[in-house]
């Protein structure tokens, strides 16, 4: 993709999220987000006030009051602690557009997952020696400052998982294997022909879109990864042809994405 082509889809995502008052000096609107909610114990609710949780009384929950991370809080985030998440955002985009089936070769409406920059992704450490880490906390959530986030070191598996924000670029998702079901709903509100199918190329189950005639399964591959594909635009008549639905809710998921560190270039993880 060429530079000056990159730079106009990147403006698209640019917004900062938080803390409120930069999405504000950016755009000269303040992004209100539905509230990040807590699943807070009991007796955890003094720990949960001191870290900087607020109250619903109505909804009688705690939340993440914006301007504050979630990912400080991971311990109460549910959906984490149930689910094989590995990304999630506060809030995201619908990608709308057309392509060519590739087996009744008629044009079928596709569309694609977008997450703009601040969105929170894991990483994953395998096979850490316990002596290496003997003087960091085990079995517990933890802050770290480098890099800046949330760690957790599993003693049983000898694994370190991490949770981080991304507060360079935006990402798309792709190979979604799963999706918060709030999430897939909105979606399915343009589509109801994007649902799980088995993918020969990638040998492995993931949502797809599907050719509204013949039914096909309209791979990921094509449509974000090569070059000139509906979502990996390389001209300004090509990401055009893009429509992008913004969704003001939080989508959690376990997929692929594009990390683009500042130092630049894609890391396919």
């Amino acid at each position: 993709m060429n530079e000056p082509l990159k730079a106009e889809l990147h403006s698209l995502f640019i917004f900062d999220i938080y803390p409120s008052a930069s999405s504000e000096q950016n755009t000269g609107v303040k992004l209100a987000m539905a509230r990040f909610y807590l699943n807070v114990p009991f007796e955890e609710k003094n720990l949960a006030k001191q870290k900087g949780a607020q109250w619903d009384q109505e909804q009688r929950k705690w939340f993440v009051p914006q301007g504050k991370n979630p990912i400080y809080f991971i311990r109460w985030i549910k959906e984490l602690n149930e689910h094989d998440y590995n990304v999630f955002s506060q809030r995201f985009y619908i990608a709308e557009s057309h392509q060519s089936c590739w087996r009744c070769k008629k044009t079928t409406p596709v569309f694609g997952i977008f997450l703009p920059r601040w969105y929170k992704y894991r990483d994953v450490i395998w096979g850490v020696d316990p002596a290496e880490w003997e003087d960091c906390i085990l079995d517990e959530w933890y802050e770290t400052s480098s890099p800046k986030g949330m760690e957790y070191f599993d003693s049983k598996k000898n694994m370190i998982y991490r949770w981080l924000t991304s507060r360079v670029w935006w990402t798309d998702l792709t190979k979604i294997e799963i999706i918060s079901t709030s999430a897939l709903s909105r979606i399915n509100e343009y589509s109801k022909l994007y649902y799980p199918s088995h993918s020969k190329t990638a040998k492995m189950n993931y949502y797809a879109n599907h050719c509204c005639h013949c039914n096909a399964m309209q791979g990921d591959f094509m449509m974000f990864n090569e070059p000139g594909g509906v979502f990996f635009p390389v001209t300004y008549e090509q990401a055009e042809k893009i429509r992008f639905h913004e969704v003001n809710e939080t989508i959690f998921a376990k997929a692929s994405y594009s990390l683009i560190p500042e130092a630049g270039g894609f890391i396919d993880l």
